[in-house]
């Protein structure tokens, strides 16, 4: 065969030969991101944190902070919930099983970070983490959900940098060799939050333990790679809006396909947006 007709072949090989590789490149680096590390140990104690002086106040006002049940919220947050192995967030087939619903309230006004105007309701604390981790898994980029984390936070909650996407982001873009931060030339990222659920509540539905579980699809180079995701937050009623509340990081949540009988067993819900 003539040299010049070698040639095309030889660079379709190795064409194919690269995006092989960064398939299966970007594959271990989703696997070693979800797999689990634990929750990390809670933050030291935190000043006392009081509603913002200008809020109005009003009858269903939050009490003060010296009335919160701070032992109650560090159990519901701290308690382990079920642990999945790690094939459990790959693709797979949708449950047979009855799945069970949750109808979460729409935002009712635009705000610079996330659209807000949520009621006090534990179904509204899961609408708003689904704007937070929504957000802040746009570009996979660590820097993007701590922003957005930091935006909607109280004095006194967790870092960013201890909560389970935040970690998620910086395990798979250091396992993909990718920049720690800022964008990676021809890489999109979604988180696409279908199911949720409410570990639990404590000071009058005040404070909420809500978690989320969607499909996060990365696609670099014509590679794509598709793994769901859970995660969990504490949040805390202010009297206005749901925001990250001060205490402990919650446990982590399962990680699991959303709607596959592993995500039933989880406890997740299917998520009905009115």
């Amino acid at each position: 065969m003539p040299l010049s007709d070698r040639t095309p072949s030889r660079r379709r090989a190795v064409v194919h030969l690269i995006a092989f590789a960064l398939g299966a490149l970007l594959t271990a680096a989703a696997a070693i991101a979800l797999m689990p590390s634990g929750t990390p140990p809670p933050p030291p104690p935190q000043p006392p944190t009081h509603p913002p002086a200008s809020a109005p106040p009003r009858p269903s006002s939050p009490p003060t902070q010296e009335l919160w049940d701070l032992a109650g919220q560090a159990r519901v947050a701290t308690e382990p919930m079920l642990a999945l192995p790690p094939e459990a967030a790959q693709p797979q087939p949708l449950s047979t099983r009855e799945q069970l619903r949750m109808t979460i309230p729409a935002p009712q006004r635009d705000n610079p970070a996330l659209p807000d105007g949520y009621p006090g309701t534990t179904q509204a604390a899961v609408a708003k983490l689904a704007e937070l981790s929504t957000a802040g898994m746009d570009d996979a980029d660590p820097a993007t959900y701590a922003r957005v984390y930091r935006g909607v936070s109280l004095p006194g909650a967790p870092a960013p940098e201890q909560t389970r996407l935040h970690r998620l982001l910086t395990a798979f873009r250091s396992a993909a060799a990718f920049p720690s931060a800022g964008p990676v030339p021809e890489m999109t990222s979604s988180y696409d939050i279908t199911h949720g659920q409410v570990k639990g509540a404590t000071d009058s539905g005040r404070y909420v333990v809500a978690c989320v579980l969607g499909q996060w699809t990365v696609e670099v180079k014509g590679q794509t790679i598709q793994r769901g995701v859970g995660d969990c937050q504490a949040l805390r009623w202010d009297g206005t809006t749901w925001r990250i509340s001060p205490g402990p990081l919650p446990a982590d949540a399962p990680s699991a396909w959303p709607g596959s009988d592993a995500a039933v067993d989880a406890g997740y819900r299917e998520l009905v947006r009115r």
